[in-house]
Parts: structure tokens; sequence; C-alpha cells
């Protein structure tokens, strides 16, 4: 029998400890795994599970063979990682993993602008929550993410794209509160004329949480409301509603123009600036490609940004 094959069978029926949430999991019926289980038993001449009425329980050499499968499973994927990555190289794909609210604003313009930039290179993007990006990318499912801040992984390595400015997205019935800054060039709000029931934190998962996070520790802010959802969409509608205020970036302005009642601040005369990198576990770019890609990113970036 098949290594693999008896190894995805029998964890799955470890996990699920029933047959027919086995054979589901497994798409097949039944019928089919209780006799591949039971030829398994016969081919090994030892139980791997005790049965009682529906479940399955692991027998000792059970677990042992449980465990092995384990290992079988965790090397074939790390192989078909590794495949996939050299698929991608010799095929001259590249893949983007870019968040969500991020890629429907505008993957589109950046498709656009890499096919006539680098022509040889086919570019496809993958869009997902930050927690997704990150597995894809450590599984090598993707080359690259586009993001804002650096991941829990210390095998990612970091290519600084350009920057971008953190905003206040405020009620425009606000505008009496706010003061242009020094220079004349921005609208300020200062955070110390907000009080901290009136800020609603984005989720812990949230891109922005840990730039909000720092900004407001470091003013002595506290007590924040936390946002019942980590949708942005959300965020801003409640914005709208003169509900509180929220963090944004200057580059995201675009994305929630067709939401009226929404006014954009700094929230404090010195700027607090946002780094976007592409993070990769290994650079399947050569440097001069490497160095167009982030050109036409910085391209597309700076247009957003007021």
């Amino acid at each position: 029998m098949s290594d693999l094959k008896a190894a995805r069978y029998v964890t799955v029926l470890a996990e699920q400890k029933t047959i027919r949430g086995a054979a589901e999991a497994l798409y097949i019926s039944p019928s089919a795994l209780s006799m591949y289980i039971r030829k398994l038993e016969q081919e090994l001449g030892a139980p791997l599970f005790v049965r009682d009425q529906k479940n399955f329980t692991p027998t000792q050499i059970g677990e042992a063979y449980i465990r092995r499968s384990y290992k079988i499973l965790a090397v074939d994927q790390e192989f078909m990682d590794e495949l996939a990555l050299w698929r991608r190289r010799e095929t001259r794909q590249i893949s983007i993993g870019i968040y969500r609210r991020r890629g429907i604003s505008f993957m589109v313009p950046l498709m656009k602008a890499l096919e006539e930039m680098v022509p040889d290179v086919q570019f496809t993007f993958r869009l997902g929550s930050v927690k997704e990006l990150e597995q894809l990318l450590y599984g090598r499912q993707i080359d690259y993410i586009l993001i804002t801040h650096r991941l829990q992984n210390p095998d990612f390595t970091y290519q600084f794209v350009c920057g971008d400015r953190l905003l206040l997205a405020c009620p425009a019935s606000w505008q009496d509160r706010t003061e242009v800054s020094p220079d004349g060039t921005r609208i300020l709000l200062p955070i110390e004329k907000v009080s901290a029931d009136q800020i609603l934190m984005p989720g812990v998962h949230q891109s922005i949480y840990p730039f909000a996070a720092h900004f407001l520790e470091s003013h002595g802010i506290h007590n924040t409301r936390q946002s019942p959802t980590s949708n942005m969409e959300i965020h801003m509608q409640s914005v709208a509603a003169e509900l509180g205020c929220c963090f944004t970036l200057a580059s995201y302005i675009p994305t929630f123009s067709h939401i009226p009642g929404i006014l954009f601040a700094s929230p404090a005369v010195k700027e607090e600036l946002v780094s976007w990198s592409l993070a990769s576990l290994a650079s399947p770019l050569e440097t001069s490609r490497l160095s167009i890609l982030k050109t036409a990113i910085h391209s597309q970036i700076a247009q957003m940004i007021p």
C-alpha cells in the first residue's frame, strides 16, 4: 500500500474518530475506508485501532504508526511546496499576496503596469488577511507579501518599497477641532483633542493595529473602544455615522471615497510614517526585476496618497 495514502487515511481517522466522519473528510465512501484500514492492519500484522461501537481509538502500536504518518505527510508537503516554487521559477511565474482591501483598490492597475514593465514574467496575485497570507508565504505557495509591518516568522526578509502616512478618519462634523499644520500642507486633528472612548481600535490581526497601538501608547492614551468588527468598510461607515474615529493610511483614502461624511487628518504635528515592504522567504526575482517590481508598486501607492 502507498505510504502516503495510508498516512493520510490513518491520520484523518484518528482525528475524526469515526469511519463516517473520516470518509466525509477524505471524500470516499465509509465502506471503502473501512476496507482499506482492515487491509492495512492485515498487511502490518497489527491492529491500529480499537473499535468501540462507532468510535475508533488508536492502539499503542497505532499511536506509533500515526506519529510516523504525520512525519511522512510533513515531508511530502515540504517537497510539494519546493516543487511548486521550482515550477514558478522555471516558468517565470511570480505570485504576490496582498491585503484583501488593498488588492481591491489597486491590483488591476498594478497588473497592467507590470505587464508593460516586465513582459517576460507572469505575475499572479492572492488576496487575503495578514494571517492567511503569512501561512501562504511560509508554505511557499506565494513568493511575496506586500505588507506594512514585520511578521512573526524570523525567516522572512523584507525589501522596502515606499512610505505611507498614518491618519485619523473622523466624522466631518469634527471639522471645528482641526487645524492646519505649521507648514500649511496638512489638516491636523491632534490626538489630544479626541477622548479615548471616541477612538475605535482595529482588531489585533488587522495590518493597521500595531501602528495605531504604538501611536496611542507613545501619547499615553489608553481605554479606547475595541471595534466589534475587523472590517475596515464597517469602521468607516461607523465614522460616517459619528460613532467615533479610527486609524487608516493615507493611501487608503481613495478606497473609501464612496462614503460621505468622513474627514481625514494627521493625528500629530510630526507625521507618523509607515513603510510598505515586500516580505519573502527567498526572493525568486533577480535584483533588476525586483527593482522594477518595487518601482511599479511604489508608483501605484504614491498615486493614491493625496
